[in-house]
């Protein structure tokens, strides 16, 4: 059924009442003609109500009417409170004049469907009775009133949002389940933990948003014993949840090189050719060998230790070595 109507009765000496003159008293009989056509534009909204809330309505309007956006919203602010010659409700502006033809075509719509409706639903019975004995079932059927079919539509595309959003819950309480090794783990049917992922998905993010958190917080809380707790629906999916998205994670070698750069530095050249002596079996301190299986300096029977000079006496397979001074 039309929410709207094409055409509307008035008063064929509106321009002698008070409120018109009031109008015209300011903007002549332009904003006159300009009132008739605003009202028009209400007739064939929904319901008869004009819903100026969104811009371009507005200036689809204003213009259409030869005005610029501030001089129109002026000038349904003079009809309103001055001229009292329009209605402004929650869902937009209508008039007095519009509505009472609504309601009236609206009415006189029902009747004509209510009669329709029941003379199919008539023929279709009368068709019932006479193919009864033939064991034809009859083809008519009973035709519903278009509200109850709209009705049952919206229902069930409800219905099925509301199956897809459990679906989605699901996924997303399984994942964080699995990845924790629960057993029982956290519930699909619980309420509050129901609310906040419908309620971050209603804010744009998406199932694999719900994934990537998971992943993250569970590599960087699963080991730790002071953040393991909140390992959790209501810490992950609340407030923070955007913050976590976009958390940077670094690995742990980038962190140990990190650390490492900051505590010290690099070990100097010298220290690096001490190393080096010591690691061939050289004692950089006195420059003599160190006997490998038991890394003492060579001792003779007496004690007095018998040094080889290595500079002195040289092996060639150390003649890269160089003396550290």
């Amino acid at each position: 059924m039309k929410e709207n109507i094409e055409y509307y009765r008035h008063f064929s000496g509106a321009d002698q009442h008070p409120k018109f003159e009031m109008l015209r008293a300011k903007y002549g009989w332009s904003g006159d003609g300009k009132f008739w056509a605003l009202n028009n534009r209400i007739a064939l909204a929904s319901n008869c109500v004009l819903d100026l809330s969104k811009k371009y309505v507005k200036a689809s309007i204003a213009n259409a009417l030869d005005f610029t956006l501030d001089e129109f919203d002026q000038f349904v602010i003079y009809l309103l409170e001055e001229c009292d010659l329009i209605i402004e409700t929650e869902s937009g502006i209508t008039t007095n004049e519009v509505q009472e033809n609504y309601v009236k075509v609206s009415e006189k719509r029902m009747k004509n469907k209510a009669g329709y409706v029941k003379n199919t639903i008539l023929k279709t019975a009368e068709s019932s009775t006479k193919l009864a004995g033939t064991g034809i079932q009859p083809t008519g059927m009973q035709i519903q009133p278009s509200e109850n079919i709209q009705s049952k539509v919206k229902e069930t595309k409800v219905n099925k949002s509301k199956v897809n959003k459990r679906d989605d819950v699901v996924i997303i309480l399984n994942d964080l389940n699995e990845r924790l090794g629960l057993k029982k783990g956290f519930s699909a049917n619980s309420e509050k933990t129901q609310s906040l992922i419908l309620a971050r998905l209603r804010d744009g993010f998406s199932v694999d948003d719900f994934i990537i958190v998971n992943e993250k917080k569970t590599n960087s809380w699963k080991t730790d014993p002071n953040m393991c707790k909140f390992l959790r629906p209501e810490t992950l999916y609340g407030n923070k949840f955007e913050g976590y998205l976009n958390e940077i994670i670094v690995s742990d070698n980038d962190a140990l090189r990190f650390n490492q750069g900051k505590q010290g530095k690099k070990p100097s050249t010298k220290e690096r050719l001490a190393d080096a002596w010591a690691e061939m079996g050289v004692d950089p301190e006195n420059n003599s060998l160190v006997k490998p299986e038991t890394g003492d300096s060579n001792v003779d029977s007496t004690g007095v230790e018998q040094s080889i000079n290595v500079l002195e006496f040289g092996l060639p397979e150390r003649r890269d070595i160089k003396r550290l001074n």
